[in-house]
C-alpha cells in the first residue's frame, strides 16, 4: 500500500465510524425523548398530588378554624369527604413513590395527617363539651402537624 492509500483508507474508515455514530444517535433520540417525556410526566403528577394534598389539608384546618371562632357548625359539613380525600391521595402517593427515602417522608406526612385529625377530633370535642380552652389547646397543638402537611 502506498502512503496516499493509507491515508484514503484511514480517512475513509473514520467517515464510516461516525456515519455509524450519527445513525446510532439519531435512532435513540425517540426512545430517550420518551424516556423523559415520561419521567417529567411522573414527576409532574407527583407534584400535582403532593399539591392537591396541600390544599385539601388547608381546607381542613380552615373549617376547624372557622368552626372553633364562629361556633358554626356548618364549617364541618365537609371534614369527612376532606379527610377521605387526603387519605385517597396519600394512598396514590403511597403507590408511586418507590425509593425508601420517598416512603419514609410519606410515612412522616402520614403520621402528621393522622395526629393532626387526632388532635383536631379532640379539639372538636372538647368545644362541644363547651371547654373552650381545652379546644383552643388542642388546635394550637394540631398547628404544627399541619404545618408540616
Amino acid at each position: 500500500f502506498s502512503v496516499g492509500k493509507k491515508l484514503w483508507t484511514g480517512f475513509l474508515s473514520l467517515l464510516v465510524l461516525m456515519i455509524i455514530s450519527g445513525t446510532v444517535s439519531y435512532l435513540a433520540i425517540p426512545k430517550i425523548s420518551g424516556n423523559y417525556k415520561s419521567l417529567l410526566y411522573d414527576q409532574m403528577e407527583k407534584i400535582v398530588l403532593l399539591e392537591q394534598l396541600a390544599s385539601k389539608q388547608k381546607e381542613l384546618s380552615y373549617d376547624l378554624r372557622g368552626y372553633l371562632l364562629r361556633n358554626d357548625t356548618n364549617y364541618l359539613e365537609n371534614r369527612l369527604e376532606l379527610i377521605k380525600t387526603i387519605d385517597k391521595k396519600i394512598e396514590e402517593l403511597d403507590t408511586s413513590f418507590r425509593s425508601k427515602e420517598n416512603k419514609d417522608l410519606l410515612g412522616e406526612l402520614k403520621n402528621a395527617s393522622k395526629q393532626y385529625r387526632v388532635l383536631s377530633d379532640e379539639a372538636i370535642a372538647a368545644f362541644l363539651k363547651g371547654e373552650e380552652e381545652d379546644a383552643l389547646e388542642y388546635a394550637k397543638k394540631a398547628e404544627p402537624y399541619q404545618t408540616l402537611i
